[in-house]
């Protein structure tokens, strides 16, 4: 006999394996029990690998005629959608303007944001940036009072950004040229003490994970300055404690956003 087998209804049934089940009933021993397990983790594995359920697999939706490595490839792309939090039907919509010629000559590049918007077109570029980034810019104080549209203008000029562990993104002191918004790892902010000219980390460390961000005070210079010619600088060091995944706003692109009027409209 066995107990538990929801789960495998659940694995046919789901769109994203965000919404694990919960038991009906409460199972206790009588005795003592020996028994073989099937893990909700290894159940997710199998599902995404195809070795069972095979009409979850989506690739033949997109109707890509092409070899085997290609259809590898997509599966690989969907899973890197998969353990984002994007659903199917999202995952789909995002894509349909895949490029087969691109995926072509890309076969063998590991699956991570900039390689999915190597190989995308500007819808489905547009539809990551929204869902990555639109209610994380919501939470940046100086852009809670813009509407959606305005956020959207914003997620426009995102540019998708990877950084190695270990990797140091800016130091203190230094031209603030990015903002930053991360969508996986974690790095790490800390404003070094300065001792005899010599700067040392403080203990004080601020760790910035998935959907948190980082040089907000860009936006705070853009609204307030009046020449954009006096970038500010860094009050912290950053340095990448895992690899990083990452969305960006150059301060060259944020100029262009307040010239043309599109945020912080200025008086003339």
């Amino acid at each position: 006999m066995f107990v538990g087998e929801q789960l495998l209804d659940w694995a046919v049934k789901t769109k994203n394996f965000d919404d694990q089940p919960i038991s009906f009933k409460t199972v206790q021993c009588s005795e003592k029990v020996e028994a073989f397990a099937l893990t909700v983790d290894d159940l997710k594995t199998l599902v995404h690998s195809r070795d069972i359920f095979p009409l979850k697999s989506k690739v033949g939706i997109l109707k890509i005629v092409g070899d085997p490595k290609i259809d590898d490839k997509l599966e690989v792309i969907f899973f890197w959608m998969a353990i984002h939090g994007i659903s199917d039907d999202l995952a789909l919509d995002i894509m349909r303007g895949i490029s087969e010629y691109k995926l072509e000559g890309s076969k063998d590049a590991e699956a991570d944001v900039n390689y999915i918007f190597s190989v995308l077109d500007e819808y489905g570029r547009s539809m990551i940036r929204r869902y990555f980034c639109m209610e994380t810019l919501k939470k940046v104080k100086e852009l809670q009072n813009m509407n959606d549209q305005a956020l959207g203008t914003i997620c426009d000029y995102l540019k998708p950004k990877m950084f190695e562990e270990n990797t140091q993104v800016v130091e203190a002191g230094q031209p603030l040229n990015t903002m930053l918004i991360i969508i996986s790892g974690s790095m790490q902010a800390y404003q070094p003490i300065r001792d005899a000219g010599d700067a040392r980390p403080s203990t004080s460390f601020k760790t910035l994970e998935k959907g948190m961000f980082f040089g907000e005070q860009l936006l705070d210079w853009a609204a307030k300055t009046k020449t954009l010619d006096d970038q500010p600088v860094s009050y912290k060091t950053v340095r990448c404690y895992k690899k990083v995944e990452a969305f960006a706003l150059t301060v060259d692109d944020l100029k262009t956003l307040v010239l043309s009027g599109d945020i912080f409209q200025r008086s003339r």
